[in-house]
């Protein structure tokens, strides 16, 4: 399975499962919105731990070249 298919793959399961907790709702009441949905953080951090990125800023460095 090529990168892509993998990261849209986590993302897929990653959001389904965060629909069905959160059944929909909101969960930050306050701030600014945020550039990037729950699902789309989660799933950041778990396909950098897969790959070997086992630091939030070697994740966000990865995430950030690509």
């Amino acid at each position: 399975m090529d990168i892509e298919c993998k990261l849209i793959e986590i993302y897929m399961k990653i959001d389904k499962a965060y629909q069905d907790v959160t059944a929909g709702s909101r969960i930050r009441q306050r701030g600014p919105d945020a550039n990037l949905t729950d699902a789309e953080v989660i799933t950041i951090e778990i396909f950098g731990e897969s790959d070997g990125h086992h630091t939030d800023i070697g994740i966000w460095r990865y995430a950030r070249y690509h």
